[in-house]
C-alpha cells in the first residue's frame, strides 16, 4: 500500500542544482518539479501564464467583415450573412452562414442586413471579464491604419489586476487575412463581429440596424439553431432600450459589440442570464451615445456600465484616447464594432513543465508500490 507523499513544486535556477545529488533532489517522499531558467523565466510555479495570449494561441476565432468594406466569403463572394474562421496566421475559411435560416424570423419582404455581432450562449470568460479579471478585446469602427504595418483590427486592454495595459492584438495581415475587396490587396478591412474560443458554435448574432421580425418588433439579438439551421428572436430592441432607460423620444439604437452568458443555455433570456454589449454611435442623430460605451445587463435589472481595466466604460470614457484611435472630421472614432474576452493560456514551457512533473510523480508512485 502506498504511503503518504508530499509534492513540493519549486522554481529553481539551474545553477542552484550544481552539487546536489539525485538522492537528495528526489528524496523518498518529496518530488521537486524543476522550472529551468534556460527554458523561460517562470512567473508561477508551473511556468508562465499570459493574460494576452496571441491570436494563434486562441482557438475558435470567427469574424464577420465590416459592411462598408467587403463583407465577403473567403473566396471573395459577397455574402452579408457568412462568418469566417481565422487561424491567426493569415488563413480564413467559411464558417456558419445564417442566410437560409432568416426566413423563419424576419418579416416577409424585410431586408436582411449584414451580421454585426456574434456570440455563444455561454461565452467563455464572460464572468471573468465583467469582474475585471480577463482581458478585453475591441475592434474599432473607424479603420486604424499603421503606416509601418497595415491595419490594426483588434485591440486589447488588460484588467486592473494586470496593469490596465492597452495594445494591438491582431492586424488584418498577417494575423487575420482572407479575401480582399476588389482593388484591395490587404484583407479584410474592418471587422463587424468577433467571436473567440468557439469555432462553429456562434449561435447568437445581431444584424445591422436590428430589423423587424414577423411580430413587428425589432430584434437586437437572434438565436440560431445550428443543427436545424433555423433562427428565432432572442432579445428585442425595445427591451434593450428599456434597460438603457431610453424613451420613445430617443433615437434608434443598434447593438454592435456582444457577449452572452445564458445561465441554463436554454435559449431564453431569463433570470440568471446576462449580456455584455455596445451600441452604434447615435450622437449624430441627436442621441446620447458615442458608440464606445459598454454595458452589462443582467436580466430583470437596468443595464450598467462595465468597470474594467481601470475605467468605467461610460460616455465620459473615450476609447479613442485609451487606444490612440484617430479618424477624419465627424467620424465616430470612439465607436466599438466588436468585443470579446481572452484570458490566461499557459505558455508551451508551462505545459512541458506540468507534463514532466506528472510523469515523474507517476513514476515515483509506481516505484513506491513495488
Amino acid at each position: 500500500m502506498a504511503g503518504n507523499w508530499t509534492v513540493s513544486i519549486s522554481v529553481i535556477r539551474p545553477g542552484a542544482l550544481l552539487g546536489v545529488s539525485a538522492r537528495t533532489l528526489f528524496s523518498a517522499r518529496t518530488l521537486i518539479v524543476v522550472c529551468g531558467m534556460c527554458v523561460a523565466p517562470c512567473s508561477v510555479a508551473l511556468g508562465q501564464l499570459n493574460p494576452v495570449p496571441p491570436p494563434k494561441d486562441v482557438s475558435g476565432k470567427v469574424i464577420s467583415d465590416y459592411i462598408y468594406t467587403g463583407d465577403q466569403q473567403s473566396n471573395g463572394t459577397q455574402n452579408p450573412h457568412m462568418t469566417r474562421d481565422w487561424d491567426g496566421t493569415g488563413d480564413t475559411t467559411d464558417s456558419l452562414d445564417y442566410t437560409n435560416s432568416l426566413g423563419f424570423v424576419l418579416a416577409p419582404g424585410a431586408a436582411a442586413p449584414d451580421v454585426d455581432a456574434l456570440a455563444n450562449t455561454r461565452d467563455l470568460f464572460f464572468n471573468q471579464l465583467v469582474t475585471d479579471q480577463a482581458t478585453l478585446l475591441v475592434s474599432p469602427k473607424v479603420l486604424q491604419n499603421d503606416p509601418a504595418g497595415g491595419l490594426n483590427e483588434i485591440y486589447f486592454r488588460t484588467s486592473s489586476l494586470h496593469g490596465s495595459l492597452p495594445g494591438v492584438w491582431a492586424k488584418n495581415a498577417p494575423d487575420i487575412g482572407g479575401a480582399p475587396p476588389v482593388g484591395d490587396n490587404v484583407p479584410p478591412e474592418g471587422i463587424d463581429a468577433l467571436e473567440v474560443w468557439g469555432g462553429q458554435d456562434h449561435n447568437v448574432f445581431s444584424l445591422y440596424n436590428d430589423p423587424f421580425d414577423v411580430t413587428g418588433r425589432k430584434v437586437s439579438l437572434f438565436l440560431h439553431d445550428i443543427v436545424n439551421n433555423s433562427t428565432s428572436a432572442y432579445i428585442y430592441n425595445d427591451d434593450i432600450r428599456t434597460a438603457l432607460g431610453l424613451t420613445s423620444n430617443d433615437p434608434e439604437i443598434d447593438v454592435d459589440g456582444l457577449m452572452v452568458f445564458d445561465d441554463l443555455a436554454d435559449g431564453r433570456f431569463f433570470t440568471g442570464d446576462s449580456i455584455l454589449f455596445s451600441v452604434s454611435e447615435n450622437q449624430s442623430l441627436g442621441g446620447p451615445f458615442h458608440g464606445g460605451e459598454i454595458w452589462v445587463w443582467n436580466f430583470g435589472g437596468p443595464a450598467t456600465f462595465l468597470n474594467h481595466g481601470g475605467v468605467v466604460w461610460d460616455t465620459v470614457n473615450q476609447p479613442a484616447l485609451l487606444f490612440g484611435w484617430g479618424g477624419g472630421p465627424g467620424e465616430p472614432i470612439n465607436d466599438i464594432n466588436a468585443l470579446e474576452a481572452i484570458y490566461f493560456v499557459p505558455e508551451p514551457s508551462s505545459w512541458l513543465i506540468a507534463a514532466v512533473g506528472i510523469v515523474l510523480l507517476g513514476g515515483f508512485r509506481a516505484r513506491r508500490r513495488v
